[in-house]
């Protein structure tokens, strides 16, 4: 008889969303951004809370950074 162990402590999220941060933080250029993020190869469930992690990384400033718009606006257009 086999048994399901079903992981609640979310690990596989936590690592993603840091993944995304570092991945946002560390390049210079939304366009690099967007490509290294899509070489990660989020699958289309995911979508959502990369696009929550790019407006969190854009709240933390204290103004407003084309930066993150135009990164989200990338992923928000690659949805559709």
């Amino acid at each position: 008889r086999t048994q399901d162990i079903q992981d609640e402590t979310e690990t596989d999220l936590v690592n993603m969303r840091r993944t995304i941060y570092l991945t946002i933080q560390s390049s210079m250029q939304a366009d690099e951004a967007a490509h290294k993020l899509m070489k990660l190869q989020i699958k289309p469930e995911q979508t959502k809370e990369l696009l929550r992690m790019i407006v969190e990384c854009g709240m933390q400033e204290r103004t407003y950074m084309k930066y993150y718009g135009v990164l989200a606006e990338r992923f928000a257009k690659a949805r559709k």
